[in-house]
């Protein structure tokens, strides 16, 4: 089992390597170090922001070029995912 589960686990990681997408997360802070947000890679190379309390804020499809809200609603054209985390952090 556990060599059936790590070889799974090795060609998961194998595909996201050959898609040029790998995992990653990013911390948005304010001039005073705060978290603001963060933005996260996922497996399909989508972006997803998420503000300081972990709530979804956004997503960004490079496929499409389109960020849309949580309710996947057209926010704008490019990723703008950064604006929306700022945005959110001003209207508190």
């Amino acid at each position: 089992m556990r060599l059936v589960l790590a070889s799974l686990i090795l060609r998961l990681a194998a595909l996201a390597v050959a898609d040029g997408c790998q995992p990653k997360l990013e911390e948005i802070r304010d001039a005073s170090h705060r978290l603001v947000g963060t933005i996260r890679t996922v497996r399909d190379c989508t972006l997803e922001a998420r503000d300081a309390q972990g709530r979804l804020r956004g997503r960004y499809s490079p496929k499409t070029n389109e960020t849309r809200d949580p309710r996947y609603r057209l926010v704008s054209r490019g990723n703008t995912l950064p604006v929306l985390l700022w945005e959110r952090q001003k209207g508190r």
